[in-house]
């Protein structure tokens, strides 16, 4: 039973290095709509994102997660610890339950989970909870 949750939990997440986890988040880019800038993930999530995975002075890399057809996409920085610098959510699914579904996967590496202080209010607040 254990090793199927396991298998299911990898089988809908990919851990991705920083060019990888670049390409991916460059899909989200934004775009212009009858003359609006918009981007499904936040124009200002997508900054973020590209400059956390821009700074080469951190091990940044990302997790995808596939969940209905869509995409969420955890952006960390790995080193004796994992700290969870950002999330890219697609619309219309459960933060919270995307978050516990992240977290059970990074906890199969054995390493001590953190998070950004940059993350929003209720992003923490998920955390918190798990």
């Amino acid at each position: 039973m254990i090793h199927l949750c396991f298998f299911m939990l990898s089988y809908n997440h990919g851990w991705l290095n920083r060019e990888s986890s670049k390409s991916i988040v460059k899909k989200y880019s934004p775009k212009q709509v009858n003359g609006n800038i918009f981007s499904s993930v936040g124009v200002n999530n997508y900054v973020k994102s590209i400059l956390l995975l821009s700074d080469d002075t951190k091990n940044r890399n990302a997790i995808v997660q596939l969940k209905n057809e869509k995409m969420n996409v955890l952006i960390f920085t790995e080193d004796e610890n994992i700290c969870i610098d950002a999330f890219l959510w697609s619309p219309n699914l459960s933060k919270q339950a995307c978050i516990y579904e992240f977290l059970l996967y990074l906890s199969t590496y054995e390493k001590s989970i953190t998070y950004s202080c940059d993350l929003d209010d209720l992003e923490k607040s998920y955390l918190s909870l798990f």
